[in-house]
């Protein structure tokens, strides 16, 4: 999926509701002024979307309201739920769509925090006092009951991505970021290092393992990923990469080559990263065009 993958733009809205993909994805309501009024993310974008637009029964609810309004729909596919679960939030952050803010209820979603210290902390909290997220209202009931954390004050100089709607999943996802761009989730900052740093979630700032630069290199890549500039991080690291390979710095060089198949296989929707080899390497050994997403075999 590319940065700007608008997949049913030009279509009329009976045509794209017929038309309409069964991939995951983000979904984006638009107004007839053309404005994004609600943004949301699905597992299967047909269905979901879809499910609007079926008669109501009863009093009129805000669901109601919102599909009045509806005059055009964008989406945009991805390769996993995480993927559309991260984009979804930097929508609504880009877009501040008002049925986002209106179609919620007395219950705060957790958000990504990211301090402003100088080794920065990355972790999922509840906050006390920053918006609720919309979602909860318009999502089927399995997608509501996960743990959440303590209600956490906002911090000054701290930066914040969400909110989301599914906790457990948000929590998978960063816990797979985590292990391509290790980072701290300590607090307070502790003076040895810990479990973490020996199972290769954090590189130990606290004992100087790794220095301020190359652990803010880290945080960076977690913020394009969370900001969806997948591209952008992919461009990045590719050119940091083949500067090290011309530097004769092979073994730095391999450690993003591996990080770069990481990503592919948290955008694929696989935890396996050897999946993502084997796919990588079958791409180049048929000359395909991009990773084969699907290996059929018969029996004759």
């Amino acid at each position: 999926m590319t940065d700007t993958q608008i997949i049913t733009a030009g279509l009329s809205l009976k045509g794209k509701l017929a038309g309409l993909p069964s991939q995951p994805g983000v979904y984006l309501f638009k107004d007839a002024r053309g404005k994004v009024i609600y943004v949301g993310k699905a597992i299967a974008l047909r269905k979901r979307v879809q499910s609007y637009f079926r008669k109501s029964h009863g009093a009129l609810s805000k669901t109601d309201l919102l599909v009045s309004e509806i005059d055009d729909i964008d989406t945009i596919e991805t390769d996993s739920e995480a993927e559309a679960l991260i984009l979804e939030a930097s929508l609504i952050k880009k877009y501040g769509p008002k049925y986002n803010v209106e179609l919620k209820d007395d219950k705060s979603y957790p958000v990504i925090e990211i301090t402003g210290e100088i080794f920065p902390r990355i972790s999922v909290v509840r906050p006390a006092s920053l918006a609720h997220h919309p979602e909860h209202s318009l999502e089927p009931a399995e997608r509501r009951s996960q743990r959440v954390e303590r209600p956490h004050k906002k911090k000054k100089n701290a930066t914040y991505f969400g909110p989301y709607v599914n906790p457990g999943l948000i929590r998978e996802a960063l816990t797979i970021i985590r292990k391509i761009f290790p980072f701290r989730t300590c607090n307070p900052f502790p003076n040895k290092e810990c479990l973490d740093y020996h199972i290769g979630l954090c590189d130990a700032p606290c004992i100087d393992k790794i220095g301020k630069r190359e652990y803010l290199k880290n945080v960076r890549n977690v913020r394009l990923i969370l900001e969806g500039k997948r591209d952008l991080l992919y461009q990045k690291l590719k050119k940091e990469m083949e500067s090290l390979a011309s530097a004769q710095k092979f073994e730095e060089a391999a450690k993003i080559r591996d990080q770069l198949r990481a990503i592919g296989a948290l955008y694929s929707g696989t935890k396996d990263i050897n999946y993502y080899k084997e796919a990588e390497q079958l791409q180049r050994a048929l000359g395909l065009p991009r990773l084969p997403e699907r290996i059929e075999t018969f029996d004759i």
